[in-house]
């Protein structure tokens, strides 16, 4: 087995398109199917309280949750054990399988895989929260924006990939999703109170608008923040791409 896991690896050293492929391929159906994936497992065991303090099924309110329907329950268990086994795979594949080229830089090309697993880790969290927490509105947007600060503020900071432009991308989604998040908790307490529409159409703009103030900004500080880490850092120098 040795001799063969050898061989293997031989191979796959002379052959760098493979790899690229491979690696391409389940980063790309990570992404994908990670939130999709997350989402219909979370489904089976997705229930919520009625005014009597019963709790039904989301999926399907006429269920009892974990009492009325064996399916519901032997579908919670099985998406429980999918969860974790997904999870922990997309963790070991994010450590293990990441885009490593110091000499060249490249598009999202990383020293290794911290920072893949920790916004995995984070994400599937937000995901969890957005479903989980329906009736608590403020701990939602709470965690939501929180998380999506903290990120940013990681790509800023330490700037996990080689190339501003790599960081920059990588920000992008959770600047806009925080500024969304945001904008769309306040118009919604705005709706309410009014009983209108309006107040959620005009803060979803003022997200957009938000979001791009913040792309700016956020730019310009990684380049800031990349002068000061050349000026310090020792040893091999960052690719500014």
């Amino acid at each position: 087995p040795e001799d063969y896991n050898v061989e293997i690896r031989h191979k796959l050293s002379n052959q760098p398109w493979l790899l690229t492929f491979l690696r391409t391929f389940i980063q790309i159906k990570q992404r994908m199917l990670y939130i999709w994936i997350t989402n219909i497992n979370i489904s089976s065991f997705d229930c919520y309280n009625d005014e009597d303090g019963l709790s039904h099924w989301r999926a399907a309110p006429d269920i009892i949750c974990f009492k009325s329907d064996v399916l519901q329950i032997v579908g919670a268990i099985i998406a429980i054990i999918n969860l974790v086994i997904f999870f922990s795979l997309s963790a070991v594949i994010n450590i293990t399988i990441f885009n490593h080229n110091p000499k060249n830089g490249g598009l999202l090309s990383c020293p290794n895989g911290t920072f893949a697993s920790i916004q995995n880790i984070l994400l599937f969290i937000i995901i969890f929260v957005m479903r989980m927490f329906y009736r608590w509105p403020f701990w939602r947007f709470l965690l939501s924006f929180g998380i999506s600060v903290i990120i940013v503020f990681y790509l800023v900071i330490l700037q996990p990939y080689y190339s501003i432009m790599s960081n920059f991308l990588s920000s992008i989604q959770w600047a806009i999703f925080g500024s969304m998040r945001l904008c769309m908790e306040i118009g919604y307490l705005f709706q309410k109170q009014m009983n209108n529409y309006v107040p959620s159409i005009i803060f979803i703009f003022i997200g957009a608008f938000l979001s791009i103030a913040f792309l700016v900004s956020i730019y310009y500080i990684l380049q800031r923040r990349r002068k000061k880490m050349l000026f310090l850092k020792k040893g091999q120098p960052y690719i500014n791409l």
